[in-house]
C-alpha cells in the first residue's frame, strides 16, 4: 500500500492489477512503469507493457521517460525490454537529458 493510512493509492490498484493478470481500466500510470524499470522489474515491465503501457510514457515530476531511469540505474534487463517494446531510444526528458546523460547530484 502507497498510503501510511492503510488506503491504496492508484498506483498500487495499477500494479496489483496487472500483477494478477487482470486489465485496468483506463491508462497505466507513467510512474509504475517507471519504478519498475527503477527496481529492473522485468517480469512487471512485460504484464505492463502487454497491458498497453507506453514505453515511452514520462512520469515523475521531471517529466522521465522509463528507459532512462532504466539506463541511469544500470538496469540493463529493464533497458533492453523497453526497447524492444518499441521505447525512443532518443527521447529526452523536460530538462533535455537523454538516457545516458547521468543526472547531477546535488550537494
Amino acid at each position: 500500500m502507497g498510503a501510511d493510512d492503510g488506503t491504496v493509492t492508484a498506483e498500487d490498484e495499477a500494479s496489483g492489477a496487472i500483477v494478477r493478470g487482470e486489465r485496468t481500466r483506463g491508462p497505466i500510470d507513467p510512474d509504475v512503469l517507471s519504478n519498475a524499470a527503477m527496481r529492473d522489474d522485468v517480469p512487471l515491465i512485460g504484464r505492463l507493457l502487454g497491458a498497453d503501457a507506453d514505453p515511452d510514457a514520462v512520469g515523475g515530476l521531471d517529466s522521465t521517460p522509463p528507459l532512462h531511469w532504466a539506463c541511469w540505474r544500470g538496469r540493463g534487463g529493464a533497458a533492453w525490454a523497453l526497447v524492444e517494446a518499441g521505447a525512443d531510444i532518443h527521447a529526452v526528458n523536460r530538462y533535455g537529458a537523454t538516457r545516458s546523460a547521468r543526472p547531477s547530484t546535488a550537494r
